[in-house]
Protein backbone atom coordinates (compact mmCIF):
# COMPACT_ATOMS: atom_id res chain seq x y z
CA UNK A 1 0.00 0.00 0.00
CA UNK A 2 3.17 2.34 0.94
CA UNK A 3 5.19 1.62 -2.55
CA UNK A 4 1.58 2.53 -4.29
CA UNK A 5 1.02 5.82 -2.44
CA UNK A 6 4.70 6.83 -3.10
CA UNK A 7 4.07 5.84 -7.10
CA UNK A 8 1.31 7.32 -7.14
CA UNK A 9 2.72 10.65 -5.76
CA UNK A 10 5.93 10.54 -7.57
CA UNK A 11 4.10 10.30 -11.27
CA UNK A 12 1.25 13.31 -10.06
CA UNK A 13 4.76 15.41 -9.31
CA UNK A 14 6.21 14.71 -12.59
CA UNK A 15 2.65 15.59 -13.92
CA UNK A 16 3.19 19.12 -12.10
CA UNK A 17 6.21 19.89 -13.17
CA UNK A 18 6.02 19.09 -17.30
CA UNK A 19 2.36 21.06 -16.81
CA UNK A 20 4.11 24.20 -15.62
CA UNK A 21 7.07 24.29 -18.38
CA UNK A 22 4.23 23.77 -20.65
CA UNK A 23 2.09 26.54 -19.89
CA UNK A 24 5.18 28.91 -18.96
CA UNK A 25 7.32 28.41 -22.24
CA UNK A 26 9.23 31.68 -21.15
CA UNK A 27 9.93 30.82 -17.46
CA UNK A 28 13.11 31.96 -16.41
CA UNK A 29 13.51 33.96 -19.64
CA UNK A 30 15.28 36.98 -18.12
CA UNK A 31 17.71 35.02 -15.76
CA UNK A 32 18.68 33.48 -18.67
CA UNK A 33 19.21 36.82 -20.52
CA UNK A 34 18.79 39.69 -18.44
CA UNK A 35 18.94 41.97 -21.11
CA UNK A 36 15.57 40.68 -22.52
CA UNK A 37 12.67 43.48 -23.06
CA UNK A 38 11.00 45.45 -25.16
CA UNK A 39 11.37 49.24 -25.99
CA UNK A 40 8.73 51.35 -26.66
CA UNK A 41 7.29 55.08 -26.59
CA UNK A 42 5.61 55.95 -23.29
CA UNK A 43 2.77 57.61 -24.96
CA UNK A 44 1.53 57.89 -28.35
CA UNK A 45 1.59 61.69 -28.75
CA UNK A 46 3.25 64.68 -28.60
CA UNK A 47 2.94 69.06 -29.46
CA UNK A 48 5.43 71.11 -28.85
CA UNK A 49 6.28 74.66 -29.79
CA UNK A 50 8.67 75.42 -33.09
CA UNK A 51 12.12 74.04 -32.11
CA UNK A 52 14.86 73.16 -33.55
CA UNK A 53 14.56 69.91 -31.58
CA UNK A 54 11.61 67.68 -29.91
CA UNK A 55 12.06 65.15 -27.70
CA UNK A 56 9.91 61.74 -27.41
CA UNK A 57 10.78 59.67 -24.32
CA UNK A 58 11.39 56.01 -24.92
CA UNK A 59 11.28 53.39 -21.85
CA UNK A 60 12.83 49.66 -22.00
CA UNK A 61 11.37 46.43 -20.15
CA UNK A 62 14.73 44.80 -19.49
CA UNK A 63 15.83 44.06 -16.17
CA UNK A 64 19.24 45.72 -17.36
CA UNK A 65 20.77 47.68 -20.10
CA UNK A 66 24.41 46.63 -19.84
CA UNK A 67 25.75 48.34 -22.96
CA UNK A 68 23.30 51.43 -23.96
CA UNK A 69 20.91 50.70 -26.51
CA UNK A 70 21.09 52.26 -30.24
CA UNK A 71 17.79 52.93 -31.50
CA UNK A 72 16.61 53.17 -35.24
CA UNK A 73 13.52 54.73 -36.39
CA UNK A 74 11.56 56.31 -39.09
CA UNK A 75 9.74 59.47 -39.65
CA UNK A 76 6.86 59.82 -42.07
CA UNK A 77 4.82 63.18 -42.75
CA UNK A 78 1.01 62.39 -41.81
CA UNK A 79 -1.45 62.73 -45.08
CA UNK A 80 -3.07 66.00 -43.82
CA UNK A 81 0.49 67.40 -42.90
CA UNK A 82 1.80 70.74 -44.63
CA UNK A 83 5.01 69.27 -46.93
CA UNK A 84 7.77 68.52 -44.21
CA UNK A 85 11.22 69.18 -45.06
CA UNK A 86 12.83 65.78 -47.04
CA UNK A 87 15.97 66.67 -44.01
CA UNK A 88 13.07 65.70 -41.34
CA UNK A 89 11.81 62.49 -42.91
CA UNK A 90 13.83 59.08 -43.39
CA UNK A 91 15.51 56.24 -41.66
CA UNK A 92 17.74 57.51 -38.39
CA UNK A 93 19.32 55.67 -35.97
CA UNK A 94 20.57 57.41 -32.44
CA UNK A 95 22.76 56.10 -30.33
CA UNK A 96 22.66 55.48 -27.08
CA UNK A 97 19.38 56.67 -26.82
CA UNK A 98 18.86 54.95 -23.91
CA UNK A 99 22.26 55.29 -21.90
CA UNK A 100 23.99 52.41 -20.26
CA UNK A 101 22.73 51.57 -17.08
CA UNK A 102 19.04 53.26 -18.05
CA UNK A 103 15.75 52.03 -18.72
CA UNK A 104 14.46 55.28 -20.16
CA UNK A 105 15.45 57.51 -22.69
CA UNK A 106 14.75 59.53 -25.64
CA UNK A 107 14.94 60.14 -29.51
CA UNK A 108 15.76 63.55 -29.97
CA UNK A 109 13.99 64.44 -33.58
CA UNK A 110 15.74 66.90 -36.08
CA UNK A 111 13.19 69.75 -36.48
CA UNK A 112 15.65 72.37 -37.73
CA UNK A 113 14.88 72.56 -41.28
CA UNK A 114 10.87 73.29 -40.17
CA UNK A 115 9.57 76.00 -41.69
CA UNK A 116 8.29 78.33 -38.61
CA UNK A 117 4.62 79.46 -38.48
CA UNK A 118 3.59 76.33 -40.13
CA UNK A 119 1.92 73.50 -38.15
CA UNK A 120 3.16 69.84 -38.88
CA UNK A 121 2.52 66.34 -37.99
CA UNK A 122 5.46 63.82 -38.17
CA UNK A 123 4.77 60.21 -37.23
CA UNK A 124 7.67 58.55 -35.86
CA UNK A 125 8.35 54.68 -35.85
CA UNK A 126 10.70 52.38 -34.23
CA UNK A 127 12.32 50.20 -36.22
CA UNK A 128 15.29 48.29 -34.57
CA UNK A 129 17.60 48.01 -31.78
CA UNK A 130 21.14 47.11 -31.40
CA UNK A 131 20.45 44.73 -28.97
CA UNK A 132 18.99 41.33 -30.64
CA UNK A 133 17.95 40.30 -27.11
CA UNK A 134 15.48 43.53 -27.20
CA UNK A 135 11.95 43.52 -29.18
CA UNK A 136 10.06 46.55 -30.18
CA UNK A 137 6.98 46.86 -28.75
CA UNK A 138 4.57 44.80 -27.54
CA UNK A 139 0.57 45.02 -28.60
CA UNK A 140 -1.77 42.84 -26.76
CA UNK A 141 -4.42 45.05 -27.19
CA UNK A 142 -6.64 41.99 -28.34
CA UNK A 143 -7.49 41.26 -24.95
CA UNK A 144 -9.24 43.90 -23.09
CA UNK A 145 -7.18 45.83 -19.69
CA UNK A 146 -4.16 44.00 -21.59
CA UNK A 147 -0.75 45.73 -21.43
CA UNK A 148 0.40 47.86 -25.04
CA UNK A 149 3.71 48.94 -25.72
CA UNK A 150 3.76 51.15 -28.31
CA UNK A 151 5.97 51.86 -31.35
CA UNK A 152 4.41 54.67 -33.42
CA UNK A 153 4.17 58.33 -31.97
CA UNK A 154 2.82 61.23 -33.88
CA UNK A 155 4.58 64.79 -33.14
CA UNK A 156 3.40 68.02 -33.94
CA UNK A 157 4.95 71.81 -33.77
CA UNK A 158 4.09 74.86 -35.04
CA UNK A 159 3.98 78.04 -34.52
CA UNK A 160 3.23 79.72 -30.48
CA UNK A 161 0.34 82.38 -30.76
CA UNK A 162 1.00 86.05 -29.22
CA UNK A 163 -2.69 86.16 -27.48
CA UNK A 164 -4.39 83.94 -26.03
CA UNK A 165 -8.32 83.35 -24.87
CA UNK A 166 -8.30 81.63 -21.22
CA UNK A 167 -11.43 79.60 -19.74
CA UNK A 168 -11.48 78.33 -15.92
CA UNK A 169 -13.71 74.84 -14.97
CA UNK A 170 -14.63 73.56 -11.58
CA UNK A 171 -16.10 69.90 -11.89
CA UNK A 172 -15.88 70.06 -15.71
CA UNK A 173 -18.20 73.48 -15.18
CA UNK A 174 -16.81 76.44 -17.19
CA UNK A 175 -17.12 79.18 -14.85
CA UNK A 176 -14.60 82.30 -15.79
CA UNK A 177 -13.29 83.48 -19.03
CA UNK A 178 -10.36 85.74 -19.26
CA UNK A 179 -7.53 86.89 -21.09
CA UNK A 180 -4.11 86.04 -19.96
CA UNK A 181 -0.62 87.87 -20.89
CA UNK A 182 2.18 85.37 -21.86
CA UNK A 183 5.68 87.45 -21.50
CA UNK A 184 8.72 85.33 -23.03
CA UNK A 185 11.37 84.94 -20.52
CA UNK A 186 14.68 86.00 -21.95
CA UNK A 187 17.42 83.48 -22.73
CA UNK A 188 15.07 80.57 -22.55
CA UNK A 189 13.21 78.70 -25.02
CA UNK A 190 9.27 78.08 -24.59
CA UNK A 191 9.18 79.97 -20.66
CA UNK A 192 6.74 82.12 -20.50
CA UNK A 193 5.25 84.80 -17.10
CA UNK A 194 2.00 84.57 -17.10
CA UNK A 195 0.14 87.19 -15.24
CA UNK A 196 -3.38 85.13 -14.02
CA UNK A 197 -3.16 81.21 -14.48
CA UNK A 198 -6.38 81.03 -14.10
CA UNK A 199 -8.56 84.99 -13.95
CA UNK A 200 -8.22 87.83 -11.37
CA UNK A 201 -11.66 87.52 -10.38
CA UNK A 202 -12.13 83.44 -10.78
CA UNK A 203 -12.36 82.73 -7.65
CA UNK A 204 -14.96 85.65 -6.37
CA UNK A 205 -16.85 83.98 -9.54
CA UNK A 206 -17.04 80.72 -7.73
CA UNK A 207 -18.24 82.57 -4.34
CA UNK A 208 -18.27 86.47 -3.31
CA UNK A 209 -16.92 85.18 -0.19
CA UNK A 210 -13.56 84.75 -1.95
CA UNK A 211 -10.90 86.99 -2.77
CA UNK A 212 -9.73 87.95 -6.41
CA UNK A 213 -6.08 86.55 -6.47
CA UNK A 214 -4.33 86.04 -9.93
CA UNK A 215 -2.69 83.24 -9.91
CA UNK A 216 0.77 84.39 -11.28
CA UNK A 217 3.26 81.68 -12.17
CA UNK A 218 6.01 80.41 -14.76
CA UNK A 219 4.60 78.68 -17.52
CA UNK A 220 7.37 76.11 -19.59
CA UNK A 221 6.30 74.22 -22.30
CA UNK A 222 8.76 71.26 -22.11
CA UNK A 223 10.25 69.56 -25.36
CA UNK A 224 7.74 66.82 -24.70
CA UNK A 225 5.11 68.81 -25.10
CA UNK A 226 4.20 68.72 -20.87
CA UNK A 227 3.57 71.37 -19.18
CA UNK A 228 4.61 73.15 -16.16
CA UNK A 229 2.87 75.87 -13.89
CA UNK A 230 5.14 77.06 -11.48
CA UNK A 231 3.44 79.59 -9.22
CA UNK A 232 5.26 82.68 -7.72
CA UNK A 233 2.73 83.36 -5.10
CA UNK A 234 2.23 81.51 -2.10
CA UNK A 235 -1.20 80.31 -2.71
CA UNK A 236 -0.19 79.15 -6.38
CA UNK A 237 1.51 75.69 -5.64
CA UNK A 238 1.85 75.17 -9.31
CA UNK A 239 0.75 72.82 -11.81
CA UNK A 240 0.69 70.87 -14.84
CA UNK A 241 -0.51 70.08 -18.45
CA UNK A 242 0.14 69.54 -22.16
CA UNK A 243 0.30 71.94 -24.87
CA UNK A 244 -1.30 71.38 -28.48
CA UNK A 245 0.62 72.75 -31.17
CA UNK A 246 -2.09 72.53 -34.05
CA UNK A 247 -5.24 73.36 -32.18
CA UNK A 248 -2.74 76.37 -30.29
CA UNK A 249 -4.66 75.57 -26.91
CA UNK A 250 -2.25 75.01 -23.50
CA UNK A 251 -4.74 72.63 -21.12
CA UNK A 252 -3.59 72.51 -17.34
CA UNK A 253 -4.16 71.93 -14.28
CA UNK A 254 -3.61 73.65 -10.92
CA UNK A 255 -3.31 73.44 -7.20
CA UNK A 256 -4.29 75.82 -4.55
CA UNK A 257 -3.85 76.57 -0.77
CA UNK A 258 -5.83 79.41 -0.73
CA UNK A 259 -9.00 77.00 0.00
CA UNK A 260 -9.52 75.61 3.46
CA UNK A 261 -9.73 72.14 0.81
CA UNK A 262 -6.21 72.29 -0.20
CA UNK A 263 -6.95 69.46 -2.44
CA UNK A 264 -9.55 71.03 -4.70
CA UNK A 265 -8.03 71.84 -8.55
CA UNK A 266 -8.85 73.68 -11.18
CA UNK A 267 -8.94 73.03 -14.66
CA UNK A 268 -7.44 75.48 -17.55
CA UNK A 269 -7.74 76.00 -21.29
CA UNK A 270 -5.47 78.29 -23.45
CA UNK A 271 -6.75 79.18 -26.50
CA UNK A 272 -4.73 80.65 -29.32
CA UNK A 273 -6.10 84.21 -30.87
Amino acid sequence: MNKLYLYTLFVFSFITLVSCDINNPNEDKFEDDPESGWIYFERGTTSVPYSETATIPLTLTAPVNLNGLDVTYMVEAVDNSSVVPASVVGTFTQEDAIIEGELEGSLDINLSDIEEGVCYEIKVTILDTNNGSVDVGLDQNEEEGATVYLTEHYLSTGVFPDEFNGVSYYNEDPIYSFQPTLTPVEGEDNVYEIDTAWGVDFLPTLSSSLDALPYPATLTINNDGSVLIEGSADYATGGEGYYNACDQTITYTLTQSYLTDNTITFDVILTGI
